[in-house]
């Protein structure tokens, strides 16, 4: 399970994780508080692959060497500056969190340290920060639960470490083992009940098409469906949330959804098949219809 805590320290110097992410502004070329400092520390290697980079828009995340610091990667993301909560401010902070731990996934990075996102000069309050920060972190790792080992927050001073140590008590003290359906069908370790759908706010792939297929469900394989599924090894595998007659399904490893699968009554169900062009070249109507079927088949 996740080691998730928040810690008092300077992330600069933090030897125990593989990535620490900064704190960036929108040119990836260095700046004040932990973007300066990460960039003084690194050395001037890591200005010139950040210059590489061509900058990072508010809310994504990349990712360089680390240089001279004690890890291996830094992950930059940019936070929001706050200008009182109506400019999508909450919305952009967990995008950070979230894509920066998607890049860390790819990069099979395993341990994880965030600074305070957005709080220094940015002025995002800070108990709120806290909040959407560890839910986000939260609702990740309900996803990913065999992704990382470790993900903290180092914290500058002693009321940054008190919101976030009050947060992670509050989402995380209990124990986050997943529920197994009753079920004795669905009783084993590949299928569990799904209660996050964090990727659903990602940014869709830039290929977009519909097609319908036919297909009739039995109530009973309605209600299994609705079960959700992860698999115990995330890699290359798929996993799906149903909301309503709608089901989300797509790839773990590229960290987008791939099939919008509404169902309807009279059999008739429309499939959106959102592309990541960079992984896949086309669409082919039978070879979908087909894998979605597959997948029903396994699944329902």
């Amino acid at each position: 399970m996740v080691n998730i805590k928040a810690i008092l320290g300077d992330i600069t110097k933090q030897g125990n994780v593989d990535a620490i992410v900064n704190a960036a502004n929108t040119s990836l070329l260095g700046g004040g508080g932990v973007d300066g400092a990460i960039h003084r520390a690194a050395g001037p290697e890591l200005l010139e692959e950040c210059r590489t980079l061509y900058g990072c828009k508010t809310g994504e995340a990349k990712i360089t060497g680390a240089y001279k610091l004690p890890c291996v990667y830094v992950v930059h993301t940019v936070g929001p500056i706050w200008r009182g909560g109506n400019s999508s401010e909450d919305e952009l902070l967990k995008n950070c969190y979230i894509n920066s731990l998607l890049v860390a996934k790819r990069k099979g990075i395993r341990k994880i340290a965030f600074p305070s996102i957005s709080t220094g000069v940015y002025s995002f309050p800070l108990n709120r920060a806290a909040e959407i920060a560890v839910k986000a972190v939260c609702d990740f790792v309900d996803a990913h639960p065999e992704m990382f080992d470790l993900i903290e927050w180092v914290c500058f001073d002693e009321e940054t470490l008190e919101a976030y140590s009050k947060q992670i008590k509050k989402l995380f003290g209990e124990s986050k083992e997943p529920v197994f359906p009753d079920d004795d069908e669905l009783a084993d370790k590949n299928r569990i009940t799904v209660k996050t759908d964090w990727w659903k706010t990602l940014d869709m792939p830039e290929k977009h098409e519909v097609f319908t297929f036919k297909r009739t469900f039995s109530p009973e394989q309605m209600e299994k469906l609705k079960k959700g599924h992860i698999p115990e090894e995330m890699e290359d595998k798929w996993f799906w949330y149903m909301e309503g007659n709608t089901l989300y399904a797509h790839r773990s490893w590229t960290g987008f959804c791939i099939y919008i699968i509404s169902f309807s009554e009279d059999g008739n169900h429309t499939v959106t098949v959102n592309r990541e062009l960079s992984q896949y070249k086309e669409t082919i109507i039978e070879k979908d219809e087909k894998l979605i079927n597959n997948l029903l088949d396994c699944w329902s």
